[in-house]
């Protein structure tokens, strides 16, 4: 089984309850994401695949750099694999692209901008990942306990959607895990979606916790339930995924 690099790319998309601040129903917060030339980001994703008696527990950890924000909004975006390890049924499996870097362009409300994404950017588990993404938002501020549905448009067809519906659910404390205050949103996905497997009825259930003011996914939890890759045979397979952002490397002393 092979790990693809376009994975990496469309990573950019989450369960358990802690603290939440309670907050006054007014209050409202935007989700967009503020890009800012030059600014780096570690993370590190967690992905765990069972089917029947097959098991895959895949981690990654990547350097996400904004190289620049374009006049009309645009931004491009640098992705490095830095290290990853694979087990397959507890059996480690080298993985390819180690250090490979990866550039792809978002516009200005994160959503992919056709022909500047990478060549393999059609695999399954991009597909996948690529739902979770913030660029499926709402673009206006929502109030703590609101519950916003949108349709998000699948790139390539004209007239397929997915249904989606985003809970601002409170402002959660920093925790020793993340070092920052952070909105808590959970996030429901689901439709028929397009693959090179053919098409799949994917539901995606995460939660998340973003950056006030930058809008950054510091971390998400989901699982994905009907996902089918083909290596694996025709049933439907369980994917979870954690994606959380690290602590920026310290300078090494002089």
């Amino acid at each position: 089984m092979r790990v693809r690099s376009a994975t990496l790319a469309a990573l950019t998309a989450v369960l358990v309850m802690t603290a939440i601040v309670p907050a006054v129903a007014q209050e409202s917060h935007s989700l967009r994401r503020v890009f800012r030339a030059g600014e780096t980001d570690r993370y590190r994703l967690t992905m765990n695949l069972e089917r029947g008696e097959v098991k895959l527990d895949l981690t990654l950890q990547m350097t996400e750099t904004t190289r620049e924000v374009r006049n009309d909004g645009s931004i491009v975006i640098e992705m490095t694999m830095d290290s990853g390890s694979m087990l397959l049924n507890g059996t480690e499996v080298p993985i390819p692209n180690v250090g490979q870097k990866v550039t792809f362009s978002v516009d200005k409300d994160g959503k992919p901008i056709k022909g500047e994404q990478p060549i393999d950017s059609e695999s399954p588990l991009a597909t996948v990942m690529a739902l979770a993404r913030s660029s499926s938002l709402p673009d206006r501020p929502i109030r703590v306990g609101e519950t916003v549905r949108v349709e998000v448009p699948i790139e390539g067809s004209r007239d397929r959607k997915l249904a989606a519906q985003f809970t601002l659910v409170g402002i959660e404390r920093r925790s020793e895990e993340v070092p920052v205050d952070t909105l808590r949103v959970r996030s429901v996905i689901e439709g028929l979606v397009p693959t090179p497997d053919g098409d799949q009825n994917l539901k995606i259930e995460a939660t998340s916790l973003y950056e006030p003011g930058t809008g950054k996914v510091v971390r998400v939890e989901g699982v994905v339930s009907g996902f089918r890759l083909v290596q694996l045979g025709p049933e439907p397979a369980r994917l979870s995924f954690k994606r959380l952002r690290l602590p920026a490397e310290r300078p090494a002393p002089r």
